[in-house]
This record gives structure tokens, C-alpha cells and sequence, in this order.
């Protein structure tokens, strides 16, 4: 095929490509031999049609599949070689010429492309900073809390105590005799007020409160317990709750004390193995694991702000009109231009930084294979498997990948992989090589700064939409 590229400005070309008969006659020919092969067709045993027959009803459509393929694989091939600078995808011209497929022999196609011109990166001065976590007693001691918390276990007692939970029966208070009306109760005194826990103390089985059902709610400090309140009295919704007058009387039957394990080699071993057995080694194995965390969560932090900064200070002009036009023609006109317009700055800003990635990743000479992707979208599809226990599918986790990234409605799948992992070793690359000595800081004043940068981030893309409450293009 030939191609011809006429750059009409900095931000536009259309590109010319000529397929003629010998580019593609022969594999028309041997589709419709093989077609020949299988087809059937009334009158005629599996195989024997007359192959003229066969370019009579199916040639038409096997030329222009083979025809539009070949095209779209030479295109593509063109603008790599020829490292044609371009954004979003090559969309047909208007002015080219209708296609006769019935009689031509050769076919020209246009397509309009967006090009940039090329641009610098400059990594000198750049003000992101990196930040060295300091961990503190602090630091260690909720960990270690974490940990017995999570490995403590429920026991029953006698005589209850602050914080002990109590499951009984709650019976509305009745003349009648043996017309008592009783629902489960289940009180965790742990998340009551400090004012109310006095009342569920010293109780034993068989021990008797009323309560004050209708205003349950307000015996809990935190929000996420008042709004289920009502399922602690035996009520299914608020509503129900609201209908229950009278006087109530709970009944112990059980108390539970939820107890922690004791700090001893028994908790040490089997946290982080057989070779730590003292509180000394336990707590360096937790500092370790705190510092591997929060050099993590540095670098992350490190990303975002980079990502910020490079936008900001890479002078890189776009193609925007090419790129609304483009944004308007892939998603088949069914988003309004004006809504294109509206999330244009986002969408512009994110591809900026895309072309700094990429330009970043080729300086770094960083390359991400195939099997890289597929490696990753294993780890994706295995840990689901993990979270859901449903480790039956295991057998099937390499059909499971090449369905997510190849399957033809997933295909993004891929691209969005692949992005996400260049990205990652781009930023590695930025963090190895920054200039700026690390700031030492502590986990309470990192987490504090992080909280505000985050924020400050969101606001600031938050106002790139000229408008509130419209959907992102993606999800049009």
C-alpha cells in the first residue's frame, strides 16, 4: 500500500493511503477458495459449489474485510515507523471519495490525523519531594494493638463488665400474664456512650434492665451503629422500631468478653514466624513492616505530585480541535459536543500527560511486553479468586486473562494494563533519579499532608469541568 502524508499545519495531516489489486487479490482469492471448501448450499454436495458461484454471492464482503483489515494493519505500521507524532486515532476525511467496491480495482482512502509538535522534558529543578517516614512508639504501639485486636477471641463470663457484649431476650412489659411479647436482644456495650455502659455492668444470666427502646439510638456515639440501631431491639427497619410503645425489660441470657492475647512468644511466632520470639525482635519486625509500608505509600505520593509538576511545567501544544472532532466521532455522536466541551480540559490535561509518559518511558528506555500485561492481569484475576474463595476457578485463570484482555468489548483492558504499568516504572525512574535530598517526616504529619495534597488535587481537576453534575465521557 502507499501512503502520503501532507501536513496541512503543526496540528493536522491528512494521510493518503492507496490500496492497489495486487496488495490484496491474493488473500481475496484463497478466502474465497477456502470458503469454496465449506460453504453449502442447496443443490450441491458440501464443498462442490462452482466457484464462481461462490465470488457471486460472497466476493463483494471478502474484499472489502480484507481490503479495510490489511489497511487498518498498514496504517498502523506507517505512522509507527515513520514515528509520526499523533493523538487519538487517524478519522476518515470528509472530502474522500465514495468507494464503488462493485468495479474498482484500486482504493484511496483519507484520513484526517492530530500531530503535536515535539517538546522537551526537563527534569532539572523540579521541586517534588520525597519523603523519608520517621516511625515512632507511637507508630509501633497501635500496630501491635492492631494485631492482638485481630487475633483476639470471644469468651463467655459470668459477670459482665464494661465493653462485654449481651445477647438475651427483650419482652415488652405486660399486666397480661404469659402474653409477654419477646424479641432477640443483642447489646455491644463497647460502642455505647460513656454514660450509658454504667447500666450493663455487673449483670449476670437471668439479670433484668428496661430499656427505653424508642431512643436506642441515641445511647451510640458513632453514626454508622445509630443508623442500625433498631436491629439491635428485633426491629427490622426504623419504622418498625417507631411503632414500638410501651415499656421493654431485657433478660440476660449470655455475655461475651472479647479478650486479647497476651504479648508472649506464643503471639510473636505466630505473627511473623518461628525466629522471632521476643517483644525486642517483635518490634523491629513491626517497624520493618511499618517503613517497607509507608516507603510505599511515599513513592506513591510521590507519583501524584510528579504528575502534577511535569504537566504544569512541560510546554506541549495539543491538537484540540482534532481532538474534540475525534472524542465526537468514536463515541458515534451520541455525547453532545457540548458535553465534550465541558470535560475537554480534564481529558486534554490527562492526554498531556500520557505523551509525557511515554516520552519519559522511551528516554528511560522502559518496555512493557506483552507477558508483562498478562503476568499482571493473572495477579488481578487471582487475587478476585482469592477474596471470593472461589478457588474452583483456578483451572480456568489463563482463559479468564485472555478473555479480559482480548475479548473484542474488553479490549481496553489491555491498554489500561499496560498505561498503568509504565506509569508505575516511569515514576520508580523519577524517584531514583530526583535531585532533592528526602524530607524526614512522621507518619501522623505524611498521613496529614497526603489528606491535603489529595484534596487540593481533586478540587483543582474538580474545576476543570465547566460544569457540575455531568457524566465523565467515559461513562457516556
Amino acid at each position: 500500500m502507499e501512503f502520503v502524508l501532507d501536513q496541512k499545519d503543526e496540528f493536522s495531516a491528512v494521510l493518503t493511503c492507496t490500496a492497489q489489486e495486487n496488495d490484496y487479490q491474493t488473500e481475496v482469492e484463497s478466502t474465497i477458495k477456502n470458503y469454496a471448501k465449506s460453504v453449502q448450499m442447496k443443490g450441491y454436495r458440501p464443498g462442490k459449489a462452482p466457484l464462481p458461484l461462490i465470488k457471486k454471492l460472497y466476493g463483494k464482503s471478502v474484499l472489502m474485510d480484507t481490503v479495510i483489515r490489511k489497511l487498518q494493519d498498514k496504517l498502523t505500521e506507517y505512522l509507527r515507523d515513520n514515528k509520526i507524532q499523533y493523538v487519538g486515532d487517524p478519522i476518515p476525511y470528509s472530502e474522500t471519495p465514495n468507494i464503488d467496491w462493485d468495479n474498482q480495482k484500486d482504493f484511496v482512502f483519507q484520513f484526517k490525523i492530530g500531530t503535536y509538535p515535539d517538546f522537551e522534558i526537563s527534569l532539572h529543578n523540579l521541586t517534588t519531594p520525597r519523603y523519608e517516614i520517621t516511625v515512632t512508639e507511637e507508630n509501633i504501639q497501635k500496630s501491635i494493638d492492631e494485631i492482638r485486636q485481630s487475633r483476639g477471641k470471644r469468651e463467655p463470663v459470668e459477670t459482665s463488665e464494661k465493653d462485654d457484649s449481651l445477647m438475651g431476650k427483650l419482652r415488652k412489659i405486660t399486666t397480661e400474664e404469659n402474653n409477654a411479647e419477646e424479641k432477640p436482644f443483642f447489646m455491644p456495650s463497647k460502642d455505647l456512650k460513656e454514660e450509658f455502659k454504667d447500666r450493663f455492668v455487673g449483670l449476670q444470666k437471668g439479670s433484668k434492665i428496661n430499656i427505653d427502646v424508642k431512643n436506642i439510638a441515641d445511647w451510640f456515639a458513632r453514626e454508622e451503629i445509630k443508623n442500625i440501631a433498631h436491629y439491635i431491639v428485633g426491629a427490622n427497619t426504623p419504622e418498625e422500631l417507631a411503632t414500638m410503645e410501651g415499656e421493654y425489660e431485657f433478660e440476660v441470657e449470655t455475655i461475651d468478653r472479647f479478650l486479647l492475647p497476651e504479648l508472649n512468644e506464643e503471639l510473636y511466632t505466630s505473627t511473623f514466624g518461628e525466629e522471632v520470639t521476643t517483644e525486642e525482635a517483635f518490634k523491629e519486625k513491626i517497624t520493618a513492616q511499618i517503613t517497607e509500608n509507608y516507603e510505599r505509600e511515599s513513592k506513591y505520593f510521590f507519583s501524584i505530585q510528579i504528575k502534577q509538576e511535569l504537566i504544569e511545567k512541560t510546554s506541549l501544544q495539543l491538537p484540540h480541535e482534532f481532538l474534540k472532532e475525534w472524542l465526537y466521532t468514536i463515541n458515534e455522536e451520541k455525547v453532545a459536543k457540548e458535553d465534550i466541551e465541558r470535560e475537554y480540559d480534564s481529558f486534554a490535561r490527562e492526554t498531556k500527560w500520557s505523551l509525557i509518559r511515554r516520552k519519559l518511558a522511551e528516554q528511560y528506555e522502559i518496555k512493557i511486553e506483552t507477558a508483562n500485561v498478562e503476568t499482571e492481569a493473572r495477579n488481578m484475576i487471582f487475587e478476585q479468586i482469592q477474596r471470593t474463595g472461589q478457588y474452583n476457578l483456578l483451572g480456568q485463570i489463563d482463559e479468564f486473562v485472555q478473555n479480559y484482555l482480548y475479548k473484542q468489548e474488553n479490549t481496553s483492558n489491555f491498554q489500561q494494563i499496560y498505561s498503568r504499568l509504565q506509569e508505575t516504572q516511569v515514576s520508580d525512574k523519577l524517584y531514583e533519579s530526583s535531585e532533592k535530598p528526602k524530607t524526614t517526616i512522621t507518619v501522623a504529619d505524611f498521613e496529614t499532608l497526603v489528606e491535603k495534597t489529595v484534596k487540593e488535587i481533586r478540587e483543582f481537576e474538580k474545576s476543570l469541568i465547566k460544569e457540575d453534575n455531568v457524566a465523565t465521557i467515559e461513562e457516556q
